[in-house]
């Protein structure tokens, strides 16, 4: 084996390391929000119907829709919709749970496609610092009080952790994803520059053994 095959090779098994490191970092992530996705299938039309008819909705039942349409405003907007605004004592404040009937509560099938499909590698930071900032610091914010607002509450509070730790985790991981790209990148272009000099070499030697045979056959 020539000096850039082994080099090739070489960069071939580091490139496996590297990839097998990359789906590890991020597997107990992807495991915890398959489990939750898992309960979020649990979820029926008249758990979020149940939602949407409370008149004066708990603290903690909107603080759960406020973390939901954070994660999801892109797919409100496609809808044509935005966060609605609503006036208190005289000042102007978003209305989560307004938007969350608007626009999520209103057909319970595509809340839970949305849900279900969501794509959770191209959630973005503002969103994150925004769920920080907000729901996610608020002391009313545990499983333990979404679980005594609402059956579905609960699996809602779920989906917005699962999605908060995975982004955490696939961020953290992004230096050695891309560090994978570029051993993917390098890799090939070897593979590809020594197929050319080994169909190259191949010619010469086909050559060589023509013109031995030639000879061979004169003598």
């Amino acid at each position: 084996m020539s000096h850039e095959e082994k080099e090739a090779t070489a960069q071939a098994e580091e490139a496996s390391k590297l990839a097998r490191e990359a789906e590890l970092s991020v597997a107990d992530a992807n495991e915890s929000l398959n489990k939750t996705l898992d309960e979020v299938k649990k979820l029926k039309k008249e758990h979020l119907v149940e939602i949407k008819s409370f008149t004066n909705p708990s603290d903690v039942i909107v603080i759960v829709l406020q973390a939901v349409i954070i994660l999801v405003i892109d797919e409100i907007k496609e809808k044509g919709g935005d966060i609605q605004v609503k006036m208190v004592n005289g000042k102007k404040e978003e209305d989560y749970f307004g938007t969350a009937k608007a626009f999520l509560l209103n057909d319970p099938k595509d809340l839970l496609n949305i849900l279900m499909n969501y794509k959770k590698d191209n959630i973005q930071e503002k969103q994150i610092k925004k769920l920080d900032a907000g729901p996610l610091q608020n002391p009313k914010w545990s499983l333990e009080a979404a679980q005594k607002s609402s059956y579905a509450v609960q699996f809602l509070w779920s989906w917005v952790k699962a999605m908060s730790d995975y982004y955490k985790v696939f961020t953290t991981t992004q230096p050695l994803r891309e560090k994978l790209v570029d051993m993917k990148r390098v890799v090939a272009e070897k593979t590809e520059e020594l197929k050319i000099k080994k169909d190259a070499l191949e010619k010469v030697n086909s050559r060589i053994a023509f013109l031995e045979q030639q000879f061979n056959e004169k003598i």
